[in-house]
């Protein structure tokens, strides 16, 4: 192999070994989660709520963070680790994406459920993000836990470690790797199509803007949507909850109509120079080249494992 490939399946590799750490945290996660009612249970049921949102909060953001750090440990043995995106500028056209990826990911959201209510009707109401409690000391709780932490964190990896060392052997290819490897990481058939357009949004937002803060404010964003739709629907009437969710997407959807068609009539006028700016780094590998080269032993098998309890938890909804 060339000297470019070579670089391109290490890194492969070791996002490959990253994406298993992350497996390994999250079944121990599983495990502490399942322990920890047992030992809280001679606490009262205000402290046992706080004690285990925090620890899950804690932990969740550990599952992130160590195969960041196990990457850019590693990485820095045998070259330089790509820079991650970390500008803070939000300018218009990030506000442009932002709502425009918001209105894609929630329409994806919609054909998901369409998808699993068709395989397993019983899944049809299961919301996407979890429950939230009723009280609004839990409902905060909730809203740091299921959109502040997973916002950044979940970006760090898969957009400012994934798809940053990704990106110089091709951009295209690593967009859409980027994403699929987000939906894989949720280990769940009912989120897999969801969260595998997500991540590629997110991945071209990412790409596009230069800057990792726009992905975190749509990921915060669509996980806070959620969160706030469910505490909609479990503190008023059914008729005004689905009033007030039926408002919330037609604001979504029509922002996103037009700021899409902004960014197209834009990106129509400057076509040259956004061609010149979204070529391929130089020296990249074509794509069949890196798609080729995406299935190294540690990839297939963090592939496996999550498709294997995708299909398992799927199962096991239609078996219950």
């Amino acid at each position: 192999m060339e000297q470019k490939e070579i670089q391109y399946y290490h890194t492969v590799q070791l996002i490959a070994f990253a994406l298993l750490i992350f497996c390994g945290g999250f079944l121990l996660l599983s495990l502490v989660l399942a322990v920890l009612p047992m030992l809280l249970a001679p606490l009262s049921a205000m402290w046992r709520e706080m004690i285990q949102q925090i620890v899950y909060g804690v932990l969740y953001a550990a599952v992130f963070l160590l195969p960041v750090l196990y990457f850019y440990r590693v990485r820095r043995r045998a070259c330089p680790p790509r820079e991650i995106y970390l500008k803070p500028e939000m300018g218009a056209d990030a506000v442009l994406y932002l709502f425009a990826g918001l209105a894609v990911i929630a329409l994806a959201a919609l054909v998901n459920a369409r998808m699993m209510e068709w395989i397993d009707p019983a899944t049809a109401q299961i919301d996407l993000i979890g429950e939230v409690a009723g009280s609004n000391r839990q409902l905060i709780l909730r809203f740091i836990v299921l959109a502040v932490i997973p916002a950044f964190v979940e970006e760090l990896l898969f957009r400012g470690v994934i798809l940053s060392n990704l990106l110089p052997y091709s951009k295209g290819f690593a967009v859409v790797a980027s994403g699929i490897l987000f939906g894989l990481m949720h280990h769940n058939f009912s989120q897999l199509l969801y969260a595998t357009v997500a991540g590629v949004v997110l991945g071209y937002i990412y790409v596009k803007t230069r800057s990792i803060w726009p992905c975190v404010v749509l990921h915060f964003a669509n996980n806070a949507l959620s969160v706030i739709e469910a505490a909609i629907f479990e503190r008023v009437s059914a008729a005004t909850a689905t009033t007030a969710y039926n408002v919330i997407q037609l604001f979504i959807f029509t922002a996103g109509i037009l700021c899409g068609t902004v960014l197209a009539v834009r990106a129509n006028r400057q076509r040259m120079t956004a061609r010149a700016a979204t070529e391929s780094e130089p020296n990249g590998l074509h794509v069949l080249t890196c798609l080729r080269l995406f299935f190294a032993p540690a990839m297939i098998i963090f592939v496996v494992v999550c498709l294997t309890q995708a299909v398992m938890s799927l199962l096991i909804s239609l078996w219950l």
